[in-house]
């Protein structure tokens, strides 16, 4: 990764010197007055952490700087404009009715006096922060030739400030030396072993990792203290073994995992030794990016017994965020919460303190065997899809499929699963790199993201069901030929399936806030449930490896899923098992004379579910940008709860119990309370009493969002009201 060194400032200029790997640099630089500072400008991105405002008439901000970050999107498919998305802050001010303009300039043609100006223009400035849509900044464009940008601040229709010109990203070479001063233009760099940084910046860990905006929560900074942080762990834990590095299709992705991969292999001491001398790094390796699904992550840790394993994923957050996961050693999946722990606090330590952190170039860790890249899908394919899925059964039936790739890391793989048990994909939808995700959310459990999907699979006869999966491809989402459906749903299904067609015995796990349709099935049928008191995943996960539990399914209403011991959720892997029981129950009624074709519809498999066990409506209501969370929950934790002497009704209905009043504990004797969950029924599985209507309120950790998980056995409009109910006094909280 890059290494900036700051020229001095000199006349209007400051100058950031871009070191890349093996000698090669790239200047750039921001024209202005003096006092620019916190500049990073790449081929992709430009952050500015403050820029100056001139002030050109009477009337002025009540700031004098603001900040801003602009990020190239992928234009290829537009020959004359390159697209821009640009966001920032004006720390301190005040006020409202307060617009933006921004300007790009490109140079004169020949014969021409003057360049081209592109515009756009009157975009709200709310609360000094640009965020006129969601999610937080807005799309310009400019021409292929643009250098320089500059923004302009109006209050009605008054210019009241601007910027100095600032430079775009990949601003050109010969352009940028022109400008230089003396001291510098002859500056050069000559390739190093080892190079030696200090860390700087915040690092703010949330599920596993690092999560947050770019620029600002996850930077290079971040990642550098972080992977230092890890060494550090590996060193104490005594583990000897690779890391695995990769990412999804993230902005930015790229160059974090190099930056990690380089940090790793200039501690290579720390990672080899007690009979391992092979490479540290693991580099993923997609048709020459590192771009691959997070499940594969945690196979590639389990298939070589790695040290860890680091991802750069902000899994289906906006793409104005990424992340650093940090996963397990030798037995993959999410590192636990005392993992993490440690590495916040050892990370924040590097960051504060500033220490050395020795680095290797990514080029020269190759060339030295340290660092070896590797495409793991063969092996992905051959030793996990097909050992938990039966791809002959698929073969046997040749479903048509459509598949919304949501431009993450199921382009080559997903497709590539699917075509191996004979699928053929009728339609593709979304299966380029998108760094903006089209501007939504790369979410598959949400029908708006994967509206054209929804559409074409109704309206096309030929097709069987429609498959997605999230940006690192740990969620589902299926498509059946009446929509979108339910996660809870699919689990339901895929039980039964496993367990009553197939005839798989073992256990079945489930997180608190997934459906009771699963309690129900498995008391009727004998089955041991385990039952996991916290919402995500990595809870599941803990208990699932070589030395721990077996599940024939372990999922989460979240569209996470997985089986047999691996402990990673996986959304191949919940497609093709699907795939496999419309496929194996077509096949069954076929030859029993019921139906012509041997694949059945998914909907016809819940319908006769549900006709034995009930509806089970279940929905997920998110409250996005909500400011008060801690004080949100304190309420729902504290106050709202039934007492002794009164009673608590939510929606006219009785509260029995709450995971409050009535908590699980651990194995040290302490309560266990991961949001609120509030029971509109008696639950007393030991006496076979199962409740059918429960609420549960919990916030994000790394998101503003409080999420309300609500079932109801047979009354969806009672659901609605319940949770109405709840959102209702949320909004109150955070509004007054």
């Amino acid at each position: 990764m890059p290494q900036t060194i700051k020229a001095p400032k000199h006349g209007s200029h400051l100058v950031s010197y871009q070191i890349t790997e093996r000698g090669k640099g790239k200047f750039s630089f921001a024209e202005g007055e003096p006092g620019v500072s916190g500049i990073i400008i790449t081929d992709n991105a430009a952050t500015y952490g403050s820029v100056p405002l001139v002030f050109p008439g009477k009337e002025s901000l009540s700031t004098g700087e603001l900040k801003v970050e602009i990020m190239a999107l992928d234009s290829s498919r537009d020959y004359n404009f390159n697209h821009y998305r640009i966001k920032g802050e004006i720390p301190g001010l005040e006020g409202d009715d307060y617009t933006l303009t921004v300007k790009a300039y490109s140079p004169p043609e020949s014969g021409e006096e003057k360049g081209r100006v592109n515009r756009l223009e009157n975009t709200p400035i709310e609360k000094g922060i640009f965020v006129p849509t969601d999610p937080s900044f807005f799309t310009f464009r400019a021409g292929k030739d643009a250098e320089l940008f500059e923004l302009e601040i109006y209050h009605g229709p008054t210019l009241v400030a601007r910027t100095p010109k600032l430079a775009l990203p990949g601003y050109k070479l010969e352009l940028a030396r022109k400008a230089l001063p003396e001291e510098v233009k002859g500056l050069e760099y000559k390739p190093q072993e080892f190079v030696e940084i200090k860390a700087t910046g915040p690092a703010l860990f949330g599920t596993s990792g690092v999560r947050g905006k770019i620029g600002y929560v996850l930077t290079a900074e971040t990642v550098k203290a972080t992977s230092q942080a890890t060494v550090e762990y590996v060193r104490e834990e005594g583990i000897k073994g690779p890391m695995i590095v990769g990412g999804d299709t993230r902005f930015l992705s790229e160059d974090f995992a190099k930056t990690a991969a380089e940090v790793f292999a200039g501690n290579a001491e720390v990672f080899r030794g007690d009979g391992y001398d092979g490479p540290v790094v693991i580099f993923m390796d997609t048709d020459g990016k590192p771009f691959v699904p997070t499940p594969l992550m945690t196979f590639a840790i389990r298939k070589f017994r790695a040290a860890g394993g680091v991802t750069m994923t902000a899994s289906h957050n906006f793409a104005e965020d990424n992340g650093y996961k940090s996963l397990r050693g030798i037995y993959g999946g999410l590192a636990p919460q005392a993992v993490t722990d440690s590495l916040q606090e050892r990370a924040n330590a590097f960051l504060k303190h500033n220490p050395t952190i020795k680095m290797l170039s990514f080029d020269r860790g190759l060339e030295m065997g340290l660092i070896e890249k590797r495409d793991l899908r063969p092996a992905y394919f051959e030793e996990h899809l097909m050992k938990l899925v039966d791809f002959d059964i698929i073969r046997q039936s040749k479903p048509v499929v459509a598949v919304d790739f949501l431009y993450g890391t199921a382009i080559g793989f997903l497709d590539k699963a699917l075509e191996l048990a004979g699928c053929r994909i009728a339609k593709r939808f979304h299966d380029w790199r998108d760094r903006d995700f089209g501007g939504r959310r790369p979410d598959c459990e949400d029908p708006d993201n994967i509206r054209d999907m929804i559409d074409y699979v109704a309206a096309t006869p030929e097709v069987d069901v429609g498959l997605s999966v999230d940006s690192d491809s740990d969620r589902f989402g299926v498509v059946g030929k009446k929509g979108l459906v339910n996660a809870n749903h699919i689990l339901a299904m895929l039980f039964y399936y496993l367990h009553k067609v197939k005839g798989e015995q073992g256990k079945v796990c489930r997180t608190i806030v997934t459906t009771h349709m699963l309690d129900v099935m498995a008391q009727k049928w004998g089955v041991e449930l385990v039952k996991i008191p916290r919402i995500g995943f990595k809870w599941i996960g803990d208990l699932m490896n070589d030395e721990g539990e077996s599940f024939i399914l372990a999922g989460e209403e979240s569209s996470g899923l997985s089986r047999g011991n691996f402990p990673e959720k996986d959304g191949s892997l919940a497609d093709l098992l699907v795939l496999e029981m419309m496929c194996k129950i077509g096949q069954l009624e076929m030859e029993a004379g019921k139906r012509d074709r041997p694949i059945k519809p998914l909907h016809e498999i819940l319908e006769e579910l549900q006709a034995e066990f009930g509806p089970w409506h279940c929905h997920r209501l998110d409250l996005y940008g909500v400011r008060r969370k801690q004080k949100i929950m304190d309420f729902f934790r504290k106050e709202y709860q039934p007492r002794p002497d009164a009673d608590l009704t939510i929606a006219g209905l009785k509260v029995h119990k709450t995971n409050v009043t009535a908590p699980v504990f651990d194995a040290a004797g302490q309560p266990i309370v991961d949001g609120v969950k509030y029971f509109l029924e008696p639950h007393e599985p030991e006496k076979g009493i199962i409740a059918g209507i429960t609420t549960h309120v919990r916030e994000s950790g790394n998101e503003p969002v409080i999420r309300i998980y609500t079932q109801h056995r047979t009354d969806r409009s009672k659901l609605e009201e319940i949770e109405q109910t709840i959102a209702k006094l949320i909004r109150e909280i955070d509004e007054g």
